[in-house]
């Protein structure tokens, strides 16, 4: 596969642009609805990305220092780990994207450090790393044998359609697990605000319920919702996925010409 270490600036633009993607795919996944029109609110935690994504490109650099390239079920377990110590970020960004503009002042990682740590204690920062650990492994899993070196390098649209194809087994896979995390994660949103407001709200109801065990949530959102809800946002998550993986690829095609 190419990595996308080779080029991490555009690995990490492609993150930052498609936020939106994110922000709407989390508000698909909590509320079922799409959310209001704001460029503000869709680049919400802006630099939780960014940091999450440094760290762990220099873990990956760790990682990928250490192990063979060819021994990849060790390469998928090193970043099935990199996800769980990235847990936090996850938490933070989830947070950051569900709160309620009325009732919560949560802003940024700092103030939203400290309300997490607050709520929980400290172990409420990895809230939601086994999906997010199984996300990691089921989405590696299944795109295992992409590898854009199977073509030829002038042939730019077959490595764009080998991307597209891939990601469809390696999103359905792993989404629903993301479902399970966010709903874990998720700003519940009276958490501020009066009961009285909170019950005439619909979408409050919708989101009011809090998880911290993984199987507990499972159960409860299939109870509610069916199968259907753990592939809530499942087209923006697609879209975001191709962007990732192609934006090191068209990198690569740009400054290495064949």
């Amino acid at each position: 596969m190419l990595q996308s270490d080779t080029f991490a600036p555009a690995g990490l633009l492609a993150n930052l642009v498609s936020l939106p993607l994110d922000y709407t795919k989390t508000h698909i996944q909590v509320h079922n609805t799409l959310p209001k029109p704001s460029i503000f609110l869709r680049y919400i935690g802006l630099e939780v990305v960014l940091f999450k994504y440094l760290i762990f490109y220099n873990l990956r650099q760790c990682f990928q220092k250490l192990i063979p390239e060819d021994n990849k079920s060790l390469l998928l377990f090193s970043s099935s780990l990199s996800y769980f110590l990235l847990t936090p970020f996850d938490h933070i960004l989830v947070k950051l994207q569900t709160k309620n503009l009325q009732t919560n002042k949560l802003s940024n990682i700092m103030n939203t450090s400290i309300f997490i740590v607050k709520k929980y204690g400290i172990s409420g920062f990895f809230l939601g790393g086994l999906p997010n650990t199984l996300k990691c492994c089921a989405f590696g899993a299944a795109s295992m044998n992409f590898d854009t070196t199977l073509y030829p390098y002038h042939v730019i649209l077959w490595k764009y359609f080998l991307i597209m194809a891939t990601m469809i087994p390696a999103v359905v896979f792993s989404h629903p697990f993301d479902v399970v995390k966010t709903h874990m994660q998720k700003n519940v949103l009276n958490v501020d605000g009066n009961q009285k407001d909170f019950e005439m709200n619909k979408i409050g109801r919708e989101a009011g319920r809090e998880y911290t065990r993984f199987s507990e949530c499972c159960v409860d959102l299939y109870k509610k919702y069916g199968m259907k809800v753990f592939y809530r946002g499942i087209y923006h998550a697609y879209a975001r996925a191709i962007f990732i993986v192609a934006a090191p690829v068209t990198a690569f095609e740009i400054y290495h010409p064949y």
